[in-house]
């Protein structure tokens, strides 16, 4: 499932292979304890290879960025601090460029494909991305872009896991 959500940034570190802490035995008690069949790590405080196919193995089970490191999303997904889950499968999209985000966003919602769609009538510049201009009382590009894609634009919202939502209609469930 992909968890997205109100992730509290609690004093958690960002773990990663060499580490030995703490934190890392308490990491390795709670992959312990979330996945199944559990992976039997010796809980020493230790971050080392098994412990990273651990967490990776995490990551890919709860829809997160398969890197092997330990950060807030991983750390709130493990203590349960999301609230949010999307009950369906999204397919994910890359981007292209960092200029490219809105094309990855509108592929993933329009059910996948590569990240290539057009601006369709609004500006989008190639090395700057489409023209957001959604903070605005009258968002007039951010407007024919949804209304390209015969999308509902909610302005003026953020895209927080409450907005999203709403934008989802119901699609989502606290967990």
């Amino acid at each position: 499932m992909l968890w997205l959500g109100k992730n509290s940034m609690a004093a958690n570190p960002i773990l990663r292979v060499g580490d030995r802490k703490p934190e890392v035995t308490r990491l390795q008690q709670l992959l312990n304890a979330k996945l199944r069949p559990g992976p039997n790590l010796k809980a020493d405080g230790t971050f080392g290879p098994i412990t990273k196919v651990a967490v990776e193995r995490f990551q890919v089970l709860n829809w997160l960025s398969t890197d092997g490191i330990v950060g807030p999303c991983v750390w709130g997904a493990l203590e349960g601090r999301d609230e949010y889950v999307i009950l369906h499968r999204v397919t994910l999209v890359p981007q292209w460029t960092p200029a490219t985000c809105w094309s990855a966003a509108l592929s993933m919602l329009l059910g996948g494909g590569p990240a290539c769609v057009s601006p369709g009538n609004a500006t989008a510049s190639p090395t700057k991305g489409l023209f957001n201009d959604s903070e605005l009382s009258e968002p007039g590009n951010t407007k024919k872009f949804a209304d390209s894609y015969h999308l509902t634009l909610l302005h003026a919202m953020s895209w927080g896991a409450d907005s999203l939502g709403v934008c989802c209609g119901g699609h989502m469930a606290r967990s």
